[in-house]
């Protein structure tokens, strides 16, 4: 599956507030201004290490030659401004590829933190996980103190696997929280829900 096509898919899903599009160099500072914001950046493993325009631009681009990532940018509907980014990461290990999960990264820009942006990233991806990928497995995970998003998974129903301990140091230790959605569980449930965020 190309990027064109899943492009296309995240498109054809007529989210109520955005769309997606695969990220743009155009992108880039507007990214990295937020990644770089220590009120967006306290939760990120990435931490307090500065980024520039050039480390962001060869991660993207090693992310994207690898094929082990679908990256994406996303828009308000109405005012076409970027609001965040967000992907669905593979494993690169031939052995891993086998088990068919992928992992979400999702990141909303720190002004539009609690507008619906969040819900719709997960929405998508999750989405385009089981519809395009086939996928067996989504699977993803948050700071303990990001409440925000923990809110997201809940309301989404999504199935809290357990906790990695102290798997996270910015002057203290903390936990990180892990949640996944198997296949059968989007079929029978989780697809459902997501209807509510979709237009008819």
């Amino acid at each position: 599956m190309n990027c064109n096509n899943t492009h296309d898919f995240l498109l054809s899903l007529n989210l109520k507030n955005s769309y997606f599009k695969e990220i743009q160099i155009s992108d880039y500072p507007k990214i990295i201004s937020w990644i770089n914001d220590p009120n967006f950046n306290k939760f990120l493993y990435q931490g307090l290490n500065h980024v520039s325009n050039e480390s962001f631009s060869k991660q993207v681009s090693d992310e994207k030659s690898l094929e082990d990532a679908k990256i994406f940018s996303q828009f308000n509907k109405l005012t076409n401004q970027l609001v965040g980014w967000c992907g669905l990461y593979f494993p690169t290990s031939k052995i891993y590829k086998s088990v068919k999960k992928a992992e979400i990264r999702s990141f909303v820009g720190t002004e539009f933190w609690g507008q619906g942006y969040g819900t719709e990233q997960y929405v998508a991806l999750v989405t385009m996980g089981f519809e395009v990928f086939n996928l067996n497995k989504v699977f993803f995970g948050t700071h303990q103190d990001n409440i925000g998003i923990q809110k997201i998974y809940q309301k989404l129903n999504f199935f809290k696997e357990g906790i990695s301990r102290q798997d996270y140091f910015r002057n203290n230790f903390a936990d990180i929280y892990r949640y996944s959605i198997l296949q059968n569980e989007y079929h029978e449930n989780i697809k459902k829900i997501f209807e509510s965020y979709l237009k008819n």
